[in-house]
């Protein structure tokens, strides 16, 4: 979606945008553990929505000490996958139960916890290779 403001200035929306992270405690101490949702949108560009390319989605925990940001946690990646169906946007929703140390990043016990969303683009395509035939004496 793109919305020219004037002959210079052309303001694009956010490949993905209306972010929300909660992170909730388990309220029994002994389990000492948080529930983790993440919801985010997806704007999918023309080419998008034309081709339906796939791409790999990872989401993760990050610890933000200014500038900044160590991975705390690491969900989706290899076997998941998103494309847009034609669709101009699609809602996603993650959940996630971590362990507290997992998050436990800055020594005062303030941690400073961001969601990063990562796309990787699936390029269609095939590689082949055949390697040196090797001889067998099979009856």
């Amino acid at each position: 979606m793109t919305t020219t403001v004037s002959p210079r200035i052309v303001v694009t929306k956010a490949p993905i945008d209306d972010i929300t992270l909660t992170i909730t405690r388990d309220p029994d101490p002994a389990v000492n553990q948080f529930d983790i949702e993440l919801s985010y949108r997806i704007n999918w560009s023309s080419f998008d929505q034309l081709t339906n390319l796939s791409y790999r989605e990872i989401w993760q925990l990050v610890g933000m000490d200014g500038a900044a940001y160590n991975v705390l946690y690491s969900a989706g990646g290899l076997f998941v996958f998103v494309s847009s169906n034609g669709n101009v946007s699609t809602r996603r929703t993650k959940q996630a139960t971590v362990q507290a140390s997992t998050l436990d990043e800055d020594p005062n016990g303030l941690d400073e916890i961001a969601a990063e969303i990562v796309l990787q683009p699936v390029y269609p395509g095939e590689m082949r290779v055949l390697s040196a035939p090797t001889i067998v004496a099979a009856p």
